[in-house]
């Protein structure tokens, strides 16, 4: 909500997250996570005053964050995640909270492929006869 301080009008504070790529390889890899937390401001004439940031706190239910708590200005952290060892693929979800601001993004780690391999069988029929000769 906006707030005045100090002849100072605040804005609402505004959080965003992003996952950069979206899609991990089964046998895992990385993402770059990137959060923003900001909330602009006027001065008591109205004029834009400028831009506030916030850190943001980051967990993830897959993986490991190279830091929980990122800078509210397009900060940036490494998601790890090790390899998939199910055929299935499966949900990773990051969660940034800030300012009682809760956001999350969605990736997906590939699961293994499944390699399947054909055998043919032949069978040669003999016959065999019986009898006088």
């Amino acid at each position: 909500q906006s707030a005045k301080s100090n002849d100072v009008t605040y804005g609402d504070w505004v959080l965003t997250v992003n996952a950069s790529p979206s899609n991990i390889e089964a046998s895992g890899g990385t993402a770059n996570i990137t959060a923003n937390l900001s909330r602009t401001y006027s001065n008591s004439d109205g004029t834009p005053g400028g831009t506030e940031y916030s850190n943001v706190s980051l967990t993830t239910n897959v993986g490991t964050l190279d830091s929980a708590t990122v800078s509210g200005n397009n900060g940036t952290t490494t998601l790890r995640v090790s390899a998939n060892d199910s055929t299935s693929s499966r949900g990773i979800t990051v969660t940034a909270k800030g300012q009682g601001l809760t956001k999350t993004v969605s990736l997906t780690q590939l699961g293994v492929a499944v390699n399947y391999k054909y055998y043919a069988v032949t069978t040669d029929v003999y016959q065999v006869k019986a009898g006088y000769w």
